[in-house]
């Protein structure tokens, strides 16, 4: 089948997707393709799952205004495939910094020169904080530095001088973590885990899911959250449809079963695609929706729900084959990936707001939910929920490859463009400095590595990178021999 997706209207930007199929592009297989206004293009798939499936937009604010709509494929089920493995993810409640190390560790102080080193505001949890309520505020004014009722700039966070109406940069959040068996008592742990070096660069993500065309995989999902959430994967589709994306109830545990056909397979010489998995409002709200046409009791309305901007979010990774791949399914003519999260995770849309509030700000009382300030101050310009080069884990041995995948998410205003200095960037066979991401969208680069050094991994977008869109990755001296412990030794 062939789909011609047209933009119109204004500068809203669109990332269409259909639920269970993946798309065929320009020679790629892709999970959504971007459309901005006036623009048009034309995508191939072949319909391998059958049921209704839901075709949306990638971009949050479009969906959230309605642009949704169900799609139906009939026919015979198909067959089912083997399963290559079982996956045991619970949806957890954590408390996440998005700057641990309580300061910038780009290189600067946060109040010096213009650039990707310079902060927004504050952001440190000082042990000396005053005493919050608002008797904290003392004769200092309602911001804690003019008595005018205007915010200035550096009132975005709770910090060790005022501001005692900010959360801060620690929140409760939800995550997807992955655990041993169905016990869900012990996180996995190993080689093939999140507790390794390799994957330290993750950061808020949930587990790199493997799965190649013409096998399934299995997921057990367990929701320990005091909100519903779902699990829903676009692109790959599940042995129960779109009503397998119905919403999980808090301690409801579900058996999730992914398949990719063997028509899906990646063709020229793409090894690899990134999907996006998550919780979806819009997914959950359409699964409900044919849970009930199916015959099955209705839901209760759903007054919170926990999505992507409380911290659900992972990748799955699609191999071409077993034969061009390593035993972990990872791309054999690369030595190592990365996996980034670009965007914006608006807390202010997190079921936690309140709870936050309560928790971190100092004078909770004196907190104004409308404000636009307060509002900017949670919307998080992070990588991989990190910000201002707090993620750890991005390093690589001199003159090796690394494949990155990037993913951008969010609002419309969340155009993703990443630079990796010292370095340039190949994407479909083209050399590039840095790369466009629009939200919604992915993007696969592959970079070879030999400038030794810290290098700088930054937004392109300036607000982005001002607003803590900034990382550094480390290129490390490949050691190729050992030399005799002498004083007169030259190696």
């Amino acid at each position: 089948m062939r789909l011609h997706l047209l933009a119109v209207g204004d500068e809203e930007l669109h990332a269409p997707r259909l639920s269970g199929q993946l798309f065929l592009y320009q020679g790629q297989r892709h999970g959504s393709v971007g459309l901005m206004a006036s623009s048009m293009k034309s995508v191939d798939f072949i319909a391998t799952a059958t049921g209704p499936l839901l075709l949306t937009t990638g971009s949050d604010s479009g969906a959230s205004r309605g642009m949704v709509a169900l799609a139906s494929v009939g026919g015979e089920t198909p067959p089912s495939l083997p399963s290559s493995k079982t996956y045991y993810i619970a949806a957890d409640e954590v408390e996440w910094d998005f700057m641990p190390a309580g300061k910038n560790l780009c290189g600067d102080d946060g109040h010096g020169a213009s650039g990707a080193s310079r902060m927004r505001g504050d952001t440190l949890h000082a042990e000396s904080e005053r005493a919050g309520g608002s008797q904290g505020l003392a004769g200092r004014g309602y911001n804690g530095w003019e008595d005018n009722g205007i915010e200035p700039e550096f009132s975005l966070y709770t910090d060790a001088h005022a501001h005692p109406h900010r959360i801060g940069t620690k929140y409760v959040m939800a995550l997807f973590r992955e655990y041993e068996d169905d016990s869900f008592t012990i996180l996995r742990h190993g080689f093939n885990s999140r507790a390794n070096g390799p994957s330290a660069h993750l950061g808020i993500q949930g587990p790199v899911l493997r799965l190649v065309p013409g096998e399934s995989i299995t997921i057990v999902v367990y929701n320990r959250l005091r909100h519903p959430c779902n699990f829903a994967i676009p692109g790959v589709g599940s042995a129960g449809g779109l009503a397998d994306e119905r919403p999980l109830l808090p301690g409801e545990r579900r058996v999730l079963v992914y398949s990719l056909a063997e028509e899906n397979n990646l063709p020229g010489d793409q090894t690899s695609v990134a999907l996006p998995y998550a919780s979806d409002y819009r997914a959950a709200v359409a699964g409900m929706a044919a849970h009930v046409a199916a015959g099955f009791n209705s839901f209760p309305m759903l007054a919170s729900f926990a999505d992507a901007n409380a911290g659900l979010f992972g990748s799955l990774i699609v191999a071409r084959d077993r034969n061009s791949a390593h035993s972990d399914l990872a791309p054999s003519e690369v030595n190592r990936e990365f996996v980034l999260f670009m965007g914006i995770l608006d807390q202010n849309l997190s079921p936690y707001l309140d709870m936050n509030i309560a928790q971190f700000a100092a004078a909770p009382e004196t907190v104004d939910k409308n404000n636009p300030d307060f509002k900017e101050s949670n919307r998080m310009h992070a990588i991989n929920g990190r910000v201002y080069c707090n993620l750890e884990g991005l390093e690589i041995m001199s003159g090796r490859k690394a494949r990155w995948y990037v993913f951008s998410g969010g609002a419309d205003e969340a155009f993703a463009a990443p630079r990796w200095y010292g370095t340039s960037a190949l994407v479909h066979g083209s050399r590039m400095g840095s790369i466009l991401v629009q939200p919604g969208t992915s993007v696969a680069a592959d970079i070879l590595h030999d400038n030794q050094g810290s290098w700088l991994l930054q937004d392109q977008t300036s607000n982005h990178a001002y607003a803590g869109a900034t990382a550094r990755f480390t290129v490390v001296r490949k050691i190729v021999a050992l030399c005799e412990m002498a004083i007169w030794t030259k190696c």
